[in-house]
Formats: C-alpha cells, sequence, structure tokens
C-alpha cells in the first residue's frame, strides 16, 4: 500500500517514470528491502527531494533537519528538563534498526523524524516503550542517517544498516512484543510515584487506551496507547497484583508493589471494573517514604494538633476521622499509627484493603469469600491482648458496637466513617443503633478533614481581593487585615500554580459539655454550636486561615469545602 502510494505521488511529481518505477518496485520485492531505500541506494531519486513528497502524500510535518539544531542531545536525554521527573531515554538498537531519531521532548510529547513510511508502525512501539505521545515528523534521508550515526555516537560516515524490508520494523517474538508493554507501565508507575500521583486510571476505549494521573485531587491525560494494546497492558497490570488474568467479566481488587526509580517498594491498591471496551484498572498509590508519616506536615493548626497529640497519648478511648473518599483520612490514621508504634504496644489494623504496610504492627486484609470481615477481626483482635486497634471503616451497626464497647475496656481504637462534617458523626453513630450512654464513654475526638492544593512557591504571585468577597466567605476583619493573598499563576515546576496538598481540619474534642449533649440526643447543631462556644476551628475557618497565610487560594477552599 506505501509503495503504490509513493510510486504514484512519484510519477505525478515527474521524479520518475513509470518503467522505472516498476522496475525498482520489482527489485525491491526481490531483495526483501524497503522500496524508498531501494530508491535511494540507486540514487533513483534524491532523498532532499523525496521527504517533501513523502509528507504531502501521508499526512505528516516536514521539517527541515539541515537547519534543526535544537535537538535531544547526546545520550537521548532532554536537557533542560523543566519536570525533574521525566527523563526519556530510548533504545539505540531500535533507533538505528529502524531508522527514527527523537528529537525533541517534553513532559507528555516527544517528536521523532522519519524518513520511511515503513517505520510509523516502530513508532507506535516507540511510543509504548518511553510511555509519550509521539509527533512524527518526516526528514531528509540521508540527513537523518548521518543524524542519527551521531547522536549515537557513531561514525558519522558510516552508514546505518537499514531493515532488510519495512515489515522488519514491526515483526517480532511474542517476547518481544511484551517487552514495550513491560517498560510502558514501568514509566507509567514511575512517573506517577515521582510526580506524587494519587491514582492513576487506565482507561480504554474503541480506538485508544488512555492514562490519567490524579495529582494534588485533580485529573489530567498522562499517556496513550493503542487501543488494540488494552488486553496486554491490563493483563500485566493484573499479574503484578496477583489478580486472575482469565477473569474479565467481574470487577476484582488487590494490592500490589512497585518498585521504584529511586528503589524504594512503594503499596499500592488495585481496582478493576468492566467496561464497554474492556476492563478500566485504577491504581490508588500509598507512598509510604520516610517523611510522609510525619504529623507536623499534615496540616493541623498548632492547637488541634495539641489536642490530637494529648488524645493519643490516652491509653483507651476511641479517635474518629471523617470525611469524604479522597480527603486524607487514611494518611492521618497511619500517622498517628507511626507516632504510637513501639515494642511496648501490640497493634493492630484491620482493612480493606491494607493500604499502606508499617513494620511492627498486625496488619490484616478483609477476606469477605473467607468469612474475614471487619467485625469478625475485630472480635478476634480482643482475644490477642492488644493495646491500639485501627479498623478501616466502621460501615455497619455490628462493627460499630464491637468498636464502641472496644474503646470502653482499656483500648485505644482509631477508625473512620463517612460524613460530611465532625458534629455530623455522632448523629451517623446514633442512627446505627449506638446508645448515647455508650458513646458517650467511648469516644474521645472526632476529626473532620480535607484535602486543598498548595500554591506552587516558584511562581505564586500577589493577589488584591476586594475586603468585600473576603469578609462574605466568612473571613473576620483581623484575617483580612493581617492576610497575604496570592494566586495561582502556573510553572515548570508544577501544575496550574499549584504543587502539593494540605489539609485542613475540623477538630471537636468530647468534653464535658458535649458529652452532656450526646447523652441527651442532641442533634449535630447543637453540638457544633457548644463546639464554636469552645472556640474550636470549624472546617471552613482552616481553609481561611490557609488563605491568608498565602498557602492556597480562595478558590480552592471553595472548592473543597
Amino acid at each position: 500500500m506505501f509503495n503504490q502510494g509513493i510510486t504514484d505521488s512519484l510519477i505525478a511529481a515527474g521524479l520518475l517514470d513509470a518503467a522505472r518505477a516498476l522496475a525498482a518496485q520489482q527489485q525491491a520485492e526481490q531483495e526483501n528491502i524497503s522500496f524508498l531505500n531501494l530508491l535511494l541506494r540507486k540514487e533513483l531519486v534524491s532523498s532532499a527531494a523525496l521527504a517533501p513528497l513523502i509528507a504531502t502524500r501521508f499526512g505528516y510535518p516536514w521539517l527541515d533537519l539541515a537547519s534543526t539544531t535544537k535537538l535531544l542531545p547526546a545520550g537521548l536525554r532532554r536537557d533542560p528538563a523543566p519536570d525533574p521527573a521525566f527523563d526519556p531515554a530510548f533504545d539505540p538498537a531500535m533507533l538505528r534498526q529502524h531508522q527514527i531519531l527523537p528529537l525533541f521532548a517534553n513532559a507528555t510529547h516527544v517528536t521523532i523524524a522519519f524518513s520511511d513510511p515503513g517505520s510509523l508502525r516502530a513508532i507506535d512501539d516507540l511510543r509504548i516503550s518511553c510511555g509519550l505521545q509521539t509527533e512524527p515528523v518526516v526528514v531528509d534521508h540521508q540527513l537523518l542517517l548521518e543524524r542519527l550515526a551521531e547522536m549515537l555516537d557513531a561514525n558519522p560516515g558510516e552508514a546505518v544498516p537499514p531493515p532488510t524490508s519495512a515489515n522488519d520494523c514491526v515483526d517480532s517474538s511474542t517476547t518481544d512484543h511484551e517487552v514495550p508493554v513491560v517498560t510502558f507501565v514501568n514509566k507509567i508507575l514511575n512517573r506517577a510515584i515521582s510526580n506524587q500521583v494519587s491514582d492513576v486510571h487506565f482507561e480504554p476505549y474503541e480506538s485508544c487506551y488512555r492514562i490519567r494521573f490524579r495529582r494534588d485531587g485533580v485529573l489530567h491525560e498522562a499517556s496513550q496507547a493503542p487501543g488494540e494494546l488494552t488486553g496486554r497492558l491490563n493483563s500485566r497490570l493484573k499479574v503484578l497484583a496477583d489478580l486472575d488474568i482469565t477473569e474479565r467479566r467481574r470487577p476484582q481488587d488487590g494490592r500490589l508493589q512497585h518498585k521504584s526509580a529511586d528503589g524504594r517498594l512503594v503499596d499500592m491498591r488495585i481496582s478493576t471494573l468492566p467496561t464497554l471496551w474492556g476492563e478500566k484498572i485504577v491504581l490508588r498509590i500509598m507512598d509510604n517514604k520516610p517523611g510522609t508519616l510525619d504529623p507536623d506536615q499534615l496540616g493541623f493548626e498548632e492547637t488541634q494538633q495539641e489536642i490530637y497529640a494529648a488524645t493519643l497519648a490516652r491509653p483507651q478511648g476511641m479517635i474518629l476521622v471523617t470525611g469524604p473518599t479522597g480527603s486524607g483520612k487514611s494518611i492521618t490514621l497511619y500517622t498517628a499509627l507511626s507516632g504510637l508504634n513501639n515494642a511496648g504496644r501490640n497493634i493492630f489494623t484491620v482493612e480493606d484493603p491494607v493500604e499502606i504496610t508499617q513494620q511492627g504492627i498486625n496488619q490484616v486484609a478483609v477476606n469477605n469469600a473467607a468469612g474475614l470481615n471487619f467485625s469478625v477481626a475485630l472480635r478476634a483482635f480482643l482475644r490477642q491482648d492488644p493495646d491500639v486497634i485501627m479498623l478501616g471503616e466502621i460501615r455497619d451497626h455490628e462493627t460499630a458496637d464491637i468498636a464502641v464497647k472496644a474503646a470502653q475496656t482499656g483500648h485505644l481504637l482509631l477508625s473512620t466513617l463517612h460524613t460530611n462534617s465532625a458534629a455530623e458523626t455522632v448523629t451517623r453513630l446514633l442512627n446505627m443503633g449506638i446508645p448515647s450512654y455508650n458513646l458517650v464513654g467511648a469516644l474521645s475526638l472526632i476529626i473532620a478533614q480535607r484535602l486543598c492544593r498548595r500554591l506552587c512557591p516558584h511562581c505564586k504571585q500577589p493577589a488584591r481581593i476586594d475586603a468585600d468577597v473576603l469578609r462574605n466567605a466568612g473571613m473576620s476583619a483581623d484575617l483580612i487585615s493581617s492576610a497575604q493573598l496570592f494566586t495561582a499563576r502556573g510553572c515548570h515546576l508544577c501544575r496550574k500554580g499549584y504543587s502539593g496538598r494540605t489539609a485542613i481540619f475540623e477538630i471537636i474534642p468530647i468534653s464535658n459539655d458535649i458529652a452532656t449533649l450526646i447523652h441527651a440526643g442532641a442533634g449535630a447543631t447543637e453540638i457544633r454550636a457548644a463546639a464554636d462556644a469552645a472556640g474550636h476551628i470549624r472546617l471552613r475557618q482552616a481553609g481561611l486561615l490557609k488563605v491568608a497565610r498565602g498557602q492556597t487560594t480562595l478558590a480552592e477552599i471553595e472548592r473543597v469545602c
């Protein structure tokens, strides 16, 4: 197909007569080499004239390589590198074999020079192996060979051996085909870890396979692969997590560990879901590198952290962390466990699934098929002489009842609950059927939290916001007068002006006054009013404090709370 289209174009352009074109086609078939390579070898057409013709015929841009100096430097790595996490390296043998040349790159795309349309499928393989979108451009064949030899530190006068045929650009063994898939998956996971991505979405569609990253709470497209690779890419991910690769009709969940580029083992949760065009797979990255579980880095206000630390120091009681999915509840609990973890405490967790592994802690994963749920595990824990218990989530009356009784009988119990505010947690537990007198005797502290994006310290710029706008948002007059406001700008070190996240908290310790209200069956409104009277900071107020300090923006606080 390629040969006939090029032949017609050459004849139409007057560069080759019909008889010579036919003879060249036959000779190329006999020698089992590329038609274009034969034309150039026999000097039937100049490489300079051929490049623009191929570009026009196949609809790709033409680039004058002779006047292009900004190439990927020796070693085939980008310099300068705005995104330190991006460091693509390409296999020199592959480039030499298929006669393709990486020119320029950024964090998402790489421009690839080619001269023979037969190389286009090899460029697709390169897209898989490097994990970036490829932008092919047509260049002069002779200049491509010279520049390729130079880039590979070869003798510039030495010809780069052409493939024996156009089909050789894509034919390989089954094992060879799997190598780009393995490389592609590894590069995607390494990029996600180094960019502090929380979730990676692998999404099959009719004609493509899209990969998206959730970074700082916001999804964006990171890469694409051909749709026909859906099965192989999904199988690779499922193998890593020990899931059943033959089961494609039902959702599966599990966990895996990936060795990052800096040698760390990073825990990940995996979830599969059958969709119209194949299984969508989502990975939740739980990066437990040193420093991640530092209570000073969570985002507590000073008074809040004092209350939190004092409650954790008690030998018994229940601490509940509430908020929607993705609000950082698990990190808050793991940070607490990290501080409590020593040889003098017997600590248990039951989770669905285990998100972060910690040495010295007895961690149990829920296995509903085997009858191991939260309540069963919790009963077993109580027979194992525990000091501290962490439940991944309180979901039902049975689990809540056992947890409350455990907190009343000499154990420190930590868990999460899905409610919109700290005060609503009490109402939720009462609605689950927990008697108010039991709840008062067990509950020590309720924490509600959200995650907001931090402004990038390198590019944030001062902002002027009308005092009425700030007042209507909830800022006090004192806070407005001292506020140092900034706005998101965006640079190569961040994403749209934000870099990283911090948590905002609302903390309600169960004082005598609040315990009395709970015992009397008070609702969330009354409990919240009592907390306000005691001077505790609401979620919204905590967010506005971070705005006034220039840590985030008012728009971001509006987004999360």
